[in-house]
C-alpha cells in the first residue's frame, strides 16, 4: 500500500470485527499476518488517557523519590560544617569567620 493510503479509512465500520492484515517490512523483505480487532475513537482516547496519566504518576513517583532522598541528605548532614546536596553547596554560617 503506498504512504499516500490512508489506512484508517480502510479500518472503517470494523470495530469490533476481527481484521486480518497482510503486513511487509522493506527492511528484511518478509512478509506476514496480523490479525486485529480495531477500537473506536472513543476507546482509543480513554487508552490514549489512561496512558497519560500512569506516565505522570510514574514522574510524580520519580520526584517524590528524589525529594525524599535529598532531605534525608540533608537531615544526615544538617549538622555538618559543609553538606552537598543536589550539587549546591550549602554553608553552615555559625562557623564562618567574620570581617
Amino acid at each position: 500500500m503506498p504512504d499516500s493510503v490512508d489506512f484508517y479509512q480502510l479500518l472503517n465500520r470494523k470495530v469490533g470485527k476481527p481484521t486480518l492484515l497482510s503486513v511487509y517490512d522493506p527492511g528484511t523483505k518478509t512478509r506476514w499476518e496480523e490479525t486485529v480487532k480495531p477500537i473506536s475513537a472513543g476507546v482509543e482516547n480513554e487508552l490514549l488517557y489512561k496512558r497519560w496519566v500512569d506516565n505522570r504518576r510514574k514522574e510524580a513517583r520519580y520526584y517524590f523519590d528524589v525529594l525524599e532522598l535529598t532531605s534525608t541528605l540533608a537531615s544526615k548532614k544538617i549538622n555538618g560544617r559543609n553538606c552537598l546536596i543536589s550539587g549546591v553547596t550549602k554553608v553552615d554560617r555559625t562557623q564562618r569567620n567574620h570581617r
